[in-house]
């Protein structure tokens, strides 16, 4: 083997280091791509699990909406009943005094 023969081999064996070293991050990455990928789906399904969650609540409230006002409605009567009791009363003054 020549000097240069030998350094011609160095050298081809320093790439071959380099490439693999290159290969071992290359598989950190990819690994690391899983993992964020997986962790991703998981906040995907929160997300998706949340907004079940919410459409829920937004349901609930749609189904007592109507009672409610239905309820509010019912206050309002009631007011309005005992304000015209309240004024045809005779300790109180007339709208007409």
């Amino acid at each position: 083997m020549t000097p240069d023969d030998i350094r011609s081999t160095v050298i081809y064996i320093q790439a071959i280091a380099a490439d693999s070293r290159a290969t071992d991050i290359d598989a950190q990455a990819i690994a690391a791509d899983s993992q964020t990928i997986a962790t991703d789906a998981k906040t995907t399904g929160i997300y998706l699990q949340t907004i079940g969650a919410y459409s829920q609540t937004i349901a609930i409230y749609s189904q007592t909406m109507p009672a409610n006002i239905g309820e509010i409605r019912g206050y309002a009567r009631a007011i309005a009943a005992r304000s015209r009791a309240i004024a045809g009363n005779s300790e109180f003054p007339s709208k007409s005094e």
